[in-house]
C-alpha cells in the first residue's frame, strides 16, 4: 500500500468521524462527540485498531513536540 493509499483511507475515517458528529450519532457522554478538540491520542487509537482490523497495519504510537 502507498503512502496516498493510506492518506485517503484517513482522510476517509476522520470524515466519518466528523459526519458523525455533525449528524448527531454520538451519545452526549461519548469522548469523541468532541473530536477533534483534545482527542488526538484516543482518535489515534481508534483509526490504529481500524487499520489493523480492515488492513493488517500495525501501528505504533509515537508523541513529539515541535
Amino acid at each position: 500500500m502507498g503512502e496516498s493509499e493510506l492518506y485517503q483511507i484517513e482522510f476517509c475515517f476522520r470524515e466519518a468521524i466528523i459526519t458523525a458528529k455533525r449528524n448527531e450519532e454520538f451519545k452526549s457522554s461519548d469522548w469523541i462527540r468532541r473530536f477533534p478538540g483534545g482527542y488526538c491520542d484516543d482518535a489515534c487509537d481508534l483509526l490504529g485498531f481500524y487499520l489493523w482490523e480492515k488492513y493488517k497495519i500495525h501501528t505504533r504510537q509515537r508523541n513529539g513536540v515541535l
